[in-house]
């Protein structure tokens, strides 16, 4: 938590720098691009996540070799995903100019190019984020991320006020990605050096296979679901207002989205000691802790919900200006839908640590049509 709230303090003052120095139509387009990306991730399908909760039980009983098939699996998934998304991306490319109400801007295309290059290479080296978080040593990832993070935006920091253009910004965070992945990857070795052991890749037993199978359907709705509820408002707006108007909308979202963040982190840093936990079998324990947690959680979200409230048309106006404030009603709609979305994480992370997904199968398709 502690890093990822400087990382959101230092994402503001890069955010306040690229809105001087590149304006508003720019940041309106840097959020289309995110929404498209959101949009390019459902070609994961959730099986990253539904291996991932597959680790706990062998990591609890130090089973290398199922370990090591597992993870082996996931990287020759992940080496589709890159192809695909690679692919998808210069498909987004050719169609870019029909998702932008009036004129693009110079250099767009080969910007997001840069930007789902840069979504390709996250995926390197993922299965050794995957394994350190579901062994309970996710702070290794968030001190490795956190330095190059940091690294990478005092440099766009000097760049953007040096006068150097949008493509320029792009290509130090393609760069940070890459190095940022090579590091976590040597460090990773060093931890689990059986992962190197090749002969130790045996065939995943039937019972694994059977609920990784039923996971990754359960995830596959799940994703879809995701995807249209929180990754469309940009592409709609985009569509049908303008980027402008994008670009104020996406002042607030980065606001909630650092908040969401911040509690986000706190509860996926339980999510692997849930799984462990689940290995006990101690029902009554786990009912407990789960109503503890997600009360703590609505304790929280209330105190952010009503701070929000009084004070997050005032932070705007002191961060940005009051040309780039929404109307009361579009800020407490904003607020409302932090609070619903937040409110059910704790019970997420036990679906996630319980690999219930092929139970939720069906939850997210009245989500999609409501939407």
């Amino acid at each position: 938590m502690f890093f990822q709230f400087l990382t959101l303090v230092m994402s503001f003052i890069v955010r306040s720098v690229f809105i001087k120095n590149l304006g508003n139509e720019f940041l309106g387009l840097d959020s289309l691009f995110k929404n498209l990306l959101n949009l390019m991730s459902f070609t994961e399908l959730g099986i990253g996540v539904a291996i991932s909760s597959s680790l706990y039980e062998p990591l609890a009983r130090h089973d290398t070799e199922l370990i090591n098939s597992l993870i082996h699996l996931l990287k020759v998934f992940y080496k589709w995903i890159i192809g695909i998304i690679i692919l998808a991306g210069i498909i987004m490319t050719i169609v870019l100019p029909h998702l932008i109400n009036g004129a693009m801007p110079d250099g767009a295309r080969f910007a997001f190019c840069l930007y789902f290059l840069n979504s390709a290479a996250t995926y390197m080296l993922v299965v050794n984020r995957t394994l350190l978080i579901a062994d309970q040593k996710g702070y290794i990832n968030s001190i490795n991320q956190f330095i190059f993070l940091l690294l990478q935006q005092i440099i766009q920091i000097a760049l953007l006020v040096g006068g150097l253009n949008y493509i320029i910004y792009l290509s130090v965070q393609l760069i940070a990605t890459i190095l940022s992945n090579i590091s976590l990857g040597i460090r990773s070795r060093k931890l689990y050096p059986y992962l190197r052991e090749k002969k130790s890749v045996s065939k995943i037993p039937t019972k694994v296979v059977k609920r990784l199978r039923e996971n990754v359907i359960g995830m596959i709705s799940s994703k879809f679901g995701g995807i249209v509820l929180n990754s469309t408002d940009n592409l709609v707006l985009s569509l049908f207002v303008n980027l402008a108007t994008v670009g104020n909308y996406a002042n607030y979202t980065t606001v909630i989205n650092g908040l969401t963040t911040l509690v986000n982190t706190a509860i996926s840093g339980i999510t692997a000691s849930i799984g462990n936990l689940g290995t006990e079998e101690n029902y009554q324990k786990e009912k407990r802790i789960f109503f503890q947690l997600y009360w703590g959680n609505a304790v929280l979200l209330m105190n952010l919900s009503f701070g929000l409230y009084f004070f997050f048309d005032d932070f705007i106006k002191l961060w940005v200006g009051s040309q780039y404030q929404l109307t009361e009603l579009t800020t407490i709609a904003i607020i409302f839908l932090f609070f619903q979305n937040q409110l059910r994480q704790i019970a997420v992370s036990f679906q996630i640590a319980h690999s219930l997904f092929w139970q939720q199968r069906y939850k997210s398709l009245p989500v999609v049509l409501v939407n």
